[in-house]
């Protein structure tokens, strides 16, 4: 959390003082080599709901829906949603009588249903995670569970590409 971050001076010390406090995370850090000279960051990022068609062109990726960590394979929500739009594409190419506003509207309604229920899932974990009296009875419980586990794993990550 951004707040708790913010006490500290530099990620090292977050690291040292935070993370470190996770005996696996502390064994990882001690024995991890950094691959660039410094830390490389990202913060603040929203990952509200977006529009999957903006000013009539097919939004795939993270344009169509920021994909949070939480979800699984950001690359493969990409890739699958190209292959989404590329399909509604070539359809709309090859038959004259499949306008704009159809595969427009196709696409809005394909990107749904494969990502937004995985996306809006997401999101709600990432609540619970944030929330201070949450996380840790959800740690525990889901810890102790491995259904529990599956169901949020399969919730976040969606599924095979055929």
């Amino acid at each position: 959390h951004y707040e708790t971050f913010k006490k500290y001076k530099d990620i090292t010390a977050f690291n040292n003082e935070v993370v470190a406090k996770n005996p696996f995370l502390n064994s990882f850090l001690s024995s991890a080599k950094p691959l660039f000279n410094q830390p490389m960051t990202i913060a603040q990022i929203s990952f509200d709901k977006k529009d999957a068609v903006v000013d009539h062109m097919l939004m795939c990726g993270d344009t169509a829906g920021l994909i949070h960590p939480l979800c699984g394979n950001g690359m493969a929500m990409a890739i699958h949603s190209a292959k989404i739009a590329s399909e509604l594409v070539l359809r709309f190419f090859d038959d004259s009588n499949y306008e704009r506003h159809q595969l427009e509207g196709d696409y809005k309604k394909v990107w749904s249903n494969t990502f937004s229920k995985r996306l809006w899932f997401g999101r709600k974990l990432q609540r619970i995670l944030m929330n201070k009296s949450m996380v840790s009875m959800g740690i525990r419980t889901v810890g102790k569970s491995k259904t529990l586990l599956k169901y949020i794993i399969t919730k976040t990550h969606g599924e095979l590409i055929t």
